[in-house]
């Protein structure tokens, strides 16, 4: 995924910490009510990839502490040339798993949703996630069209596949779609990337995943690749996968 950045550019050194479970506001120069939500309790890491990051050991990444990882399977009218033996590996390594759609609103909704539904099967497996639409480039659309167009994939994924979609996104991205509520009924996956607690889109007050960074060492554990926290534990993830036992 891109790295999203707020509206504006947070130095390290000024950003405001808190504790689990507290949220935390701001105004620093150029920004505007910057809430920020730290989360609570168990965190869970994991990462996220594309093909942009070539062939990956799975097994090492497991064994490094990661339980779950998120794969492109698609980007507006292609699928990730990798997601198939990314799939694959995720499940071989005892990971739980999950795909992420790379959402272009200037091309159709409805012809992507079905790209990805077709790349992705029936997510069924029991370590497998909730379906992601991942949110960051307008296109060219204005900002109705794309919280339009946006919800119409969630809700046509979600229909055929009983799961209901996350919304990957950030401060940046959520300010220049003028805030829509329709998207907040969707859990978060919040892109932000600090060492403290992340800002927060306004329409939402907690997150479920957060991208907070890049790995660094072997290439075949972390190295390059997005990292990634659900506020949870692997219990949560079970959960969150359908297991019922």
């Amino acid at each position: 995924m891109t790295r999203i950045m707020p509206i504006a550019i947070i130095a390290a050194a000024h950003l405001a910490a808190c504790q689990p479970g507290q949220v935390a506001t701001s105004n620093e120069t150029g920004a505007s009510a910057d809430l920020r939500a730290c989360g609570s309790g168990t965190r869970t890491p994991g990462i996220d990839v594309s093909s942009l990051d070539g062939k990956l050991s799975w097994s090492s990444m497991a064994r490094a502490g990661k339980r779950f990882a998120f794969m492109r399977a698609s980007d507006g009218y292609t699928g990730d040339s990798r997601f198939a033996g990314n799939w694959q590996g995720f499940a071989d390594a005892g990971m739980y798993r999950g795909a992420y759609h790379f959402f272009r609103p200037s091309e159709d909704p409805v012809a992507q949703a079905d790209l990805f539904l077709d790349q992705v099967g029936s997510l069924g497996g029991d370590h497998d996630l909730p379906p992601v639409l991942d949110l960051e480039v307008r296109g060219g659309m204005n900002a109705s069209t794309v919280a339009t167009r946006a919800l119409v994939w969630l809700e046509r994924v979600e229909a055929a596949l009983g799961k209901r979609p996350i919304v990957y996104t950030g401060v940046g991205f959520q300010a220049a779609i003028s805030d829509p509520s329709s998207l907040a009924a969707y859990s978060l996956w919040v892109a932000n990337w600090t060492t403290s607690c992340p800002s927060m889109p306004a329409r939402w007050k907690t997150w479920t995943f957060w991208q907070n960074g890049v790995g660094a060492g072997n290439r075949s554990a972390v190295s390059g690749l997005d990292l990634d926290e659900l506020a949870g534990s692997e219990d949560d993830l079970a959960a969150m996968a359908g297991q019922t036992e």
